[in-house]
C-alpha cells in the first residue's frame, strides 16, 4: 500500500485508476443475495441476464419471452432463442430456470391459433409442449398452467374440457409435460391467492385434483403489489399460505414486486417480505424487475424498481441485510391431514425427537389446545377429539429424523 501510495502522490497511477480496480474486485466478489440459503431469490430476465445479474439473484424467470405468443408467433415457425439464452444462462451458473408458461388465455399466438379447429389446436399445443422438452430437458420448473380460475383458455374444450373433474383440460396439460418434460418440477400459477381465502380453497381443490393424479410438484402464488398488500392489510396473507400448505407440496412466490417510493417500498418489504421469506411452505421467491417494472405503465407512483439509473434503493440494501440473517428457514419435514370421521379417539403424536411447531385447520386457524398427559409416552401430544371439527394438519420440525409417526392411541 506504502508503494501504491508514492505512485498515485507522484500520479503514476491515476485515483480514478484505482477507484475502478476496486469497483471491478468489488463487483467480482460479490453474490447472490440468498447465496447459502435454504430457498432461492430470483428475478425475471428477457433473455440471457444481465452481467450483474449474479451479484443479487439465483434464479431465472423468462417473463414475456418465453411466453408463447412470443415463441411461436408465425405457425410452425419457433423462436427459442430468448429461452435458450436465459436456460443456458442457469445451467452455467446453476441457477434453477423457471418456465412461465404453456396454458393461459393471454400471450398465445392469436393471430393464427383462434383459426384452427379443435383437433388442430390440441396438435398445436402438444407440439409446443413436446419441442420445448427436446431443447431445455434440464428445466428446472414449469408454469404448466397460469391463472386458470379466472382466465382458463377460451380454447380449453379442444384439450379435453371440464370434463368429469372440471378441469379436464388442465390434467392433459400437465400430462403431456410429464410424458415430454419428466426432470421438470410441474407447477400451477395463480393471482390474488394472497387476500382472497375462497379463492384459495378453490385453487387448493385444483391442486388437490392435480395432486391425486401425481402431475403436479409445487404450487406458485404469484405475489404482486396490490393483491399482496392487501393480504397484508387484511391479516390474511400468512393464512391463505397456511391453507395452500395443506397440499403438502412446496409454494413458490413467483412474481413478488412491492411499489412506492424510497420510504414506502422499504417498509412494504419490511413488512411483507418476512412472512413469505420465512414461511416453512415457501422453497423460493422470484421478483418480478429490479431495473423494470411493468407496474411503472399501470400509474405512478407505481414504481417497484430495486435500481433506479444504477442507484440501488433501500430495500434492495435491506434485502441483501435481512437474507443474509435469515439463511435458514424453518422446514416442514413431514404434513399428514387428518380428518374428523378418522378419529374415533383423541388423536396421539409419539414426538420423541420431534418438536410440534403449530398445528391448523383448512382455513388456516391455530389455535387448538395441545394437552401433556401423563398416562401416554413421554413428550406424547394428545389432540381432544372434540376440536376436530374440520381437517387438520401439523406442522413438525426435527433435529435428526424426517419422519413424523402419528397414531390413533388405544383406549
Amino acid at each position: 500500500m506504502k508503494d501504491c501510495s508514492r505512485l498515485i502522490e507522484r500520479g503514476v497511477i491515476p485515483v480514478f485508476f484505482i477507484v475502478s480496480i476496486l469497483g471491478i474486485f468489488h463487483n467480482s466478489v460479490a453474490g447472490p443475495i440468498a447465496e447459502g440459503c435454504d430457498k432461492f431469490l430470483g428475478n425475471v430476465s428477457t433473455a440471457r441476464p444481465p452481467s450483474n445479474f449474479a451479484d443479487y439473484w439465483n434464479q431465472v424467470t423468462l417473463e414475456n419471452n418465453g411466453k408463447w405468443e412470443n415463441v411461436e408467433p408465425n405457425r410452425d415457425q419457433m423462436n427459442w432463442g430468448p429461452v435458450s439464452e436465459a436456460y443456458n444462462y442457469c445451467k452455467q451458473k446453476k441457477f434453477p430456470y423457471r418456465h412461465h408458461t404453456f396454458l393461459w388465455n393471454e400471450q398465445y399466438p392469436k393471430s393464427w391459433f383462434d383459426k384452427l379447429s379443435a383437433s388442430e389446436k390440441k396438435a398445436e399445443v402438444e407440439e409446443l409442449i413436446k419441442e420445448f422438452g427436446q431443447k431445455f430437458p434440464e428445466t428446472d420448473f414449469i408454469d404448466v398452467v397460469n391463472e386458470s380460475i379466472d382466465k382458463s383458455p377460451a380454447w380449453k374444450d379442444a384439450l379435453g374440457g371440464d370434463g368429469k373433474t372440471g378441469y379436464d383440460w388442465m390434467i392433459w396439460g400437465f400430462e403431456m409435460c410429464r410424458q415430454y418434460i419428466p426432470k421438470a418440477k410441474l407447477a400451477i400459477n395463480e393471482y390474488y391467492c394472497e387476500y382472497d381465502t375462497s379463492r384459495v380453497r378453490k385453487y387448493l381443490k385444483i391442486i388437490n385434483i392435480l395432486k391425486e393424479r401425481n402431475l403436479i410438484d409445487c404450487i406458485g402464488i404469484q405475489t404482486h403489489d396490490g393483491e399482496t398488500k392487501k393480504g397484508y392489510e387484511m391479516g390474511v396473507l400468512k393464512q391463505c399460505i397456511d391453507t395452500l400448505a395443506t397440499a403438502g407440496l412446496p409454494i413458490y412466490s413467483t412474481e413478488l414486486d412491492l411499489a412506492g417510493t424510497d420510504e414506502e417500498q422499504l417498509e412494504w418489504y419490511k413488512k411483507i417480505f418476512p412472512i413469505i421469506w420465512e414461511h416453512p411452505a415457501i422453497r423460493g421467491v422470484t421478483l418480478w424487475g429490479w431495473t423494470d417494472s411493468w407496474l411503472l405503465d399501470l400509474s405512478k407512483p407505481k414504481d417497484a424498481r430495486l435500481i433506479i439509473d444504477g442507484r440501488e434503493r433501500p430495500a434492495l440494501k435491506w434485502l441483501r441485510e435481512y437474507v443474509s440473517q435469515h439463511k435458514t428457514a424453518t422446514k416442514i419435514y413431514s404434513i399428514r391431514i387428518f380428518s374428523p370421521n378418522e378419529a374415533d379417539n383423541n388423536l396421539l403424536s409419539s414426538v420423541n425427537n420431534y418438536r410440534i411447531v403449530r398445528f391448523f385447520d383448512l382455513l388456516g386457524r391455530c389455535g387448538y389446545p395441545i394437552i401433556k398427559d401423563k398416562n401416554f409416552p413421554k413428550n406424547a401430544i394428545i389432540i381432544p377429539k372434540n376440536t376436530l371439527r374440520t381437517p387438520f394438519v401439523f406442522e413438525t420440525h426435527s433435529g435428526s429424523s424426517s419422519e413424523v409417526r402419528l397414531q390413533i392411541p388405544e383406549r
